[in-house]
């Protein structure tokens, strides 16, 4: 892609990015001129206001996954390359699903117009994925030749010698060069621009590097032939611009591609001199050397050094020491790791292991320089053979959300989309869970799942979370299977907290993938998190401290270092022992060696002028000396600028240092200018809106560390003031400011800007840690209240419904009137999905009360009004009439809300009371004429009517009929979803499970894809689903989904749903896995848990499950004695009333009296029990249910054998097998024709029983005992 970045004046009307909600990026850059565009992006000028300077904006408009990977490697190949000769990158950004990236903007001209003195460049001509330049065909200039500047072509091109090699010293080609990627200042400096193409030396493959990418006109004849290539391909592109700017055309012109490629592998280049008189010689022969087909013969830097006069000198990348150069492979070769074998052995242990015990993890802490990305690399080398190894880094200067895993998912996407279309199928396949929000938060992984349709504003932002840190466990799961996985993320200690959120849900726990993850990062807060964490957690994780060399290590690699930086060194132990056998501290000291300058150098700048100690018999400066000498004889303003710099972030603007100092920009100037002489800093310019940073970490601890913590408070607060009073728009920096500044208050107005921002962009856990921050301080009450508000909602989402329900009681204490029920019935709602049904209960009443519409207290008072109730809405049946959400009291609509939760909640306490306010919830939803609100209602007044049986069938196919109907004035995906929920549960409590086991499989769908925005609703669904599939008999999937579900309530911290699905109803998984000890232990945890006997329902679950655990023990005893103490108390609560719940109390006691009757001493006793069971039996097939009258065939077959007569009791469990099939009563149809056949006896009777046992083994562990326990006989 053309990337012009010229500007003369402005061309086009000033434009606003306009993005980001997130991490502070929104508005922050002004759009003024197009530069250039491609097939994949854009280049603008731009004003970046937080900067407050003039920056180069690279926009993609393309989301191909490997146009994105394309797109971040360009700008963290760069990010941290710095040099002079080459354009420096700022921050990489990804706002609403938009990446692009800031970098200086040049102000100049093109190469070859600086040469020729011209004042604009050739343009460029679009070829989609190569290009030509324009001036690759005929012209005037080509026949007479340019005027050519040879005093300026020497200079830019020494400067161009020197960039590059900087570049390729780093580890990387640029593969791209040509005039337009080459820019001049006014000032006569050039920048290499544009490495969108570039590909590393330091780990080369073959896809990398042997790929025809760039403009035809400048590439090397290996690159178009597809073979693999190094930094002399580079060197080959310097050719035809030298041959170019000699002779005004390129060495091989023409209008088809394919001519241009056949001349260039079968031609030699002509000389520039026979084209052109006048052109040096020295200029001439280098020109045909660069330009040599074979890259063997190819002129490379030493050549060019040497014809531009250009000194070598070290140069490396600014955070840690390179590779060394392998100039026979023509290849960068990494060095020796020394003095980490030890570490590298356990990393490679450490991947065996997760292959046969599986989730390892090794932390490697240690300081910057000490040597952790290199034994990264090394490691990656050294496996990478036999083991798929996937690299990542967390980058500081990267807006993006889960930054810390960002680039390591950029791998996991390369390494997918090198896999056959076949192979990708086939994953995608294994992974159970839906991808569709795994590629929504990660959508460069949409190379796994082209089709995967979208999910955004399906999900609730929690429910996306989860379901796409789901769909990764299973994914690296998947891959661990084929060959063994390693994950490596380097500096985590930058990591942003949703990012170990995201770490911990993938990794933590049985289900991890069996893999390896290294984490690499520096001693601090989130490292010792991490290792913490891990130690609490019991996890497989292991903790390395690598420290700085010793001894004969530490002069190795001091040799090392020396010899790759071409300084000789006489001493190695000197450097060893001044710098603690630092490598990074090494590297300060030797990158101040001194170097020969060739013979007449002319352009190059020459070594710096070194003061203080230095090592012995070197003639090197000593670390302390190299780092403070020049600090110390800095002005009183120079100094003043460098503190400030050490306070404030990465950068600082030359007006803002002015402003904060209170001196004139002059004088900024001229301090800046002291800084960059000794090597201080490094600066775009002196003017007001030019930037400048540290020239390294280092120095910045020195100038911190050489200041109070008044002076620093003192310096924060200054430029919080600045800052705001310019309106940066970056809230995080300015927040910093004012918090480390001593002004809490506006620090926590810049968090809650912040914690939207990430709420907004998923990160949940980094939205509430915010809100916590400010909380510590003390606010004023509005903005108190606003931040619990706000926290409340967030924790909710997280699950943690306690907190939640405190943050939301905390902020209703500081608001009044309608604001302080809202918030108050928040509360409650959160209480009660925590199963905290005392305080819930409570509250939720003094909410309703405080509406006006509080339940008379009496029993008596209580039918009464459901009497009236029932009668006037027959009397008065109005018809719905909608109305706009706008036109609707707030108070209203608080009102149907309140009772809504009433209605469901407090009717779980108290049935009765709970139908009080069913009642007027109808009502009051039907009054506010919202369709979504009365549709719900209805679903609910339908479920309240099926509550009793089945001879209200037809009131409740008229109410789900007029919810339909009044559901189609609000069409959304959480109605639709109501809707087929209060189907499923009708049907159920009806007795119909062949509509209900459709309905709620359709019912968890829908919910899922609306999210769990509302967690009632879906426990709801999933309650239901597990007593349907327990009756229906499909035990694989009960056993499949309730503990899952029961994890996911834990979670949740919902007591009441946890207890659900392990202890009352659902408690049967247990005994499907004939795990008596953990069925109890079920039973009595849920027992003590003192909110559920406040539940009626659920302390008759809770009997129940008991007596049914002693059936199972065979002690029918004391499982009536169980329900003989259960019932009263359930009878009065009126769950009698529930005809679901009386089939169920009626079907127990008649197994457990059956069971007593099997076990009877005496026959007066059995012939009492037997009669019992007659009556019993009697009263469960009046109920009228299919389910009911299946049931009770069942018993009557037991009945007859307990009577003796068993042919009888054979005919009627045939029978009975048929009716329970038809009332898909699955599981005990089993239970008839397994009893059937082990009373047949005989060869076909007993294979008939084994048959049944074996087909169903997977899921019933002691099926004798099983089907027994469900017969009762």
């Amino acid at each position: 892609m053309p990337s012009r970045l010229l500007s003369r004046s402005p061309s086009a009307l000033p434009r606003t990015l306009s993005a980001p909600t997130r991490r502070g990026a929104a508005d922050r850059f002004e759009l003024h001129e197009k530069l250039g565009s491609g097939s994949t992006g854009t280049v603008w000028r731009a004003w970046d206001r937080q900067r407050s300077a003039e920056v180069a904006l690279k926009i993609l408009h393309q989301l191909d996954t490997s146009v994105v990977r394309r797109f971040k490697h360009e700008f963290r190949t760069l990010a941290n390359l710095r040099h002079r000769h080459v354009v420096r990158f700022h921050e990489l950004f990804e706002v609403d699903d938009q990446l692009f990236f800031s970098m200086e903007f040049i102000d100049g001209v093109e190469f070859l117009s600086w040469v020729w003195g011209f004042d604009e460049a050739p343009t460029m001509v679009d070829g989609g994925e190569f290009a030509f330049d324009a001036d690759t065909k005929p012209n005037a200039l080509q026949v007479a030749g340019p005027q050519v500047d040879y005093q300026r072509l020497r200079a830019v091109f020494a400067q161009l010698t020197e960039g590059l090699t900087h570049v390729h010293s780093a580890g990387y080609l640029h593969r791209d060069l040509k005039p337009s990627n080459l820019i001049v200042d006014r000032d006569g400096h050039l920048r290499i621009l544009d490495f969108g193409l570039s590909a590393s030396l330091l780990a080369p493959h073959v896809h990398e590097l042997a790929t025809a990418v760039g403009t035809i006109a400048y590439m090397a004849p290996e690159v178009a032939e597809l073979r693999p290539a190094d930094e002399r391909a580079d060197y080959y592109g310097v050719g035809v611009l030298l041959f170019e700017a000699l002779t005004g055309r390129t060495p091989f012109p023409g209008d088809r591609i394919a001519q241009v490629l056949a001349a260039k592998a079968t031609e030699d280049a002509p000389a520039p001199s026979t084209l052109v008189p006048g052109v040096p010689t020295d200029l001439d022969r280098l020109c045909q050397q660069l330009l040599a087909r074979d890259p063997a013969r190819r002129a490379g830097a030493d050549e060019l050094r040497r014809v531009f006069q250009v000194a070598r000198r070290p140069s490396l990348r600014a955070t840690e020491p390179p590779d060394h150069l392998a100039r026979g492979s023509g290849s960068i070769a990494p060095p020796p790791v020394v003095g980490r074998n030890r570490e590298m052995d356990q990393l490679t242990s450490d991947l065996g292991r997760a292959c046969t015990a599986g989730f390892q993890c090794r932390l490697v802490v240690g300081s910057s320089g000490v040597g952790k990305s290199a034994l990264a690399d090394a490691f990656a080398r050294r496996t990478s053979q036999n083991a798929v190894v996937l690299m990542g880094r967390c980058h500081d200067r990267e807006t993006i959300p889960f930054r810390a895993v960002d680039e390591l998912i950029d791998s996991l996407s390369h390494h997918i989309s090198t896999l056959t279309p076949a192979d990708r199928r086939a994953l995608a396949a294994s992974v159970a869970t839906p991808l569709g929000s795994l590629l929504e938060l990660f959508p460069v992984l949409r190379c796994l799942a082209n089709d995967e349709p979208p999910v955004r504003g399906l999900l609730d932002p929690g429910t996306m979370r989860r379901q796409a840190f789901a769909a990764l466990r299973e994914l690296l799961t998947v891959m661990a299977r084929t060959a063994p996985l390693a994950l490596v993320i380097d500096d985590l200690h930058l990591a942003d907290p949703d990012s170990l959120d995201l770490l911990g849900q993938v990794f933590r726990g049985q289900a991890a993938p069996p893999v390896l993850v290294v984490g690499l990062g520096r001693p601090g807060s989130v490292m010792d998190q991490l290792c913490a964490q891990s130690a609490k957690d019991g996890g497989p994780s292991h903790k390395v401290e690598l420290a700085p060399l010793q001894g004969d290590e530490a002069e190795l690699a001091a040799r090392a270092l020396a010899s790759y930086m071409d300084v000789t060194l006489t001493d190695a132990r000197s450097i060893a022992i001044d710098t603690g056998g630092h490598p990074g501290f090494m590297f300060e000291i030797l990158r101040r060696a001194p170097t020969a300058e060739p013979q007449g150098a002319g352009y190059a700048n020459g070594s710096a002028d070194d003061r203080g100690a230095t090592t012995p018999g070197l003639g090197l400066p000593t670390l302390a000396s190299a780092l403070t000498s020049n600090i110390l004889e800095l002005t009183a303003v120079a100094q003043r600028v460098l503190e400030l710099l050490a306070v404030s972030d990465s950068v600082c603007t030359v007006d803002l240092a002015a402003e904060v100092i209170g001196t004139s920009l002059g004088e900024i100037a001229a301090a800046i200018d002291l800084l960059v002489d000794g090597n201080l800093v490094v600066a775009t310019g002196r003017s007001h809106d030019d930037v400048f940073e540290f020239y390294h970490e280092r120095i910045r601890d020195l100038a911190d560390a050489a200041l109070s913590n008044e002076a620093v408070a003192a310096i924060h607060y200054e430029l919080a003031v600045a800052l705001d009073r310019r309106g940066d728009p970056d809230r995080a920096r300015v927040m910093r400011h004012w918090q480390l500044g001593g002004d809490v208050v506006q620090a926590a107005k810049c968090r809650t800007q912040l914690a939207a921002s990430a709420a907004a962009g998923y990160e949940l856990q980094r939205a509430a840690q915010l809100h916590e921050e400010s909380l510590r301080a003390h606010l004023p009450l509005d903005l108190e209240r606003h931040i619990r508000a706000e926290l409340a909602k967030l924790y909710g989402f997280l699950g943690r419904q306690a907190d939640s329900a405190a943050q939301y009681l905390a902020a209703a204490r500081l608001s009044s009137g309608e604001r302080a029920l809202e918030l108050s019935h928040a509360a409650a709602d959160a209480l009660l999905c925590a199963a905290n049904v005392d305080a819930g209960g409570q509250l939720i009443e003094e909410v309703v009360t405080a509406l006006g519409q509080a339940a008379p207290k009496s029993l008596l008072g209580q039918v009464a009004t459901v009497v009236g109730g029932a009668l006037a809405s027959g009397l008065r049946r109005k018809r719905f009439a909608p109305r706009a959400e706008d036109s609707t009291e707030p108070r209203a609509r608080l009102v149907v809300e309140a009772l809504a939760t009433a209605s469901t909640r407090v009717g779980v306490l108290e049935p009765l009371r709970g139908r009080v306010y069913q009642q007027r919830h109808l009502e009051a939803a039907r009054q506010l004429g919202d369709g979504a609100l009365y549709a719900r209602a209805l679903c609910a007044e339908a479920v309240w009517r099926s509550a009793r049986g089945p001879r209200r069938r037809q009131q409740v196919d008229l109410l789900l009929r007029e919810a339909a109907e009044v559901s189609a004035y609000d069409r959304t995906p959480r109605n639709a979803a109501r809707l087929t929920l209060a189907r499923a549960m009708t049907c159920f409590m009806l007795g119909d499970l062949s509509s209900a086991r459709p309905a709620i499989d359709e019912a968890l769908d829908a919910l899922d894809r609306c999210g769990d925005g509302r967690w009632w609703e879906l426990r709801q669904a999933k309650t239901y689903a597990s007593w349907i599939y327990w009756m229906t008999g499909d035990y694989a999937e009960f056993i499949r989904t309730v503990p899952r579900w029961a994890q996911e309530a834990r979670e949740r911290d919902d007591a009441f749903t946890y207890s659900m699905m392990t202890a009352a109803t659902s408690n049967e998984a247990w005994l499907l896995a004939d795990d008596v000890a953990r069925a109890e232990s079920q039973i009595e945890e849920a027992e003590r848990t003192w909110t559920l006997h406040r539940i009626a329902p659920m302390r008759w679950y809770l009997a129940s499950a008991r007596a049914n655990l002693e059936l199972y023990r065979q002690s029918p005893a004391k499982a009536l004695a169980t329900l003989d103490a259960a019932e009263p108390a359930a009878r009065k609560a009126g769950l009698a009333h529930v005809h679901a719940l009386h089939a169920s109390m009626t079907h127990l006691r008649l197994r457990a009296t059956l069971a007593s009757a099997a076990q009877a001493t005496s026959p007066a006793q059995r012939k009492a029990q037997l009669a019992s069971v007659a009556v019993l039996g009697r009263t469960l097939a009046r109920l009228g249910t299919p389910c009911t009258q299946a049931l009770a065939g069942l018993t009557f077959a037991t009945h007859l054998e307990l009577l003796g007569r068993r042919d009888e009791a054979i005919v009627a469990y045939r029978r009975s097998h048929l009716e329970l099939c038809e009332a898909h009563l699955g599981g005990y149809a089993l239970a008839a024709r397994w009893r059937a056949a082990s009373l047949q006896g005989g060869l076909e009777g007993e294979t008939e029983r084994v048959d049944v046992e074996q087909r169903h083994a997977a899921t019933i562990v002691a099926p004798s005992r099983f089907f027994r326990h469900l017969l009762g006989g």
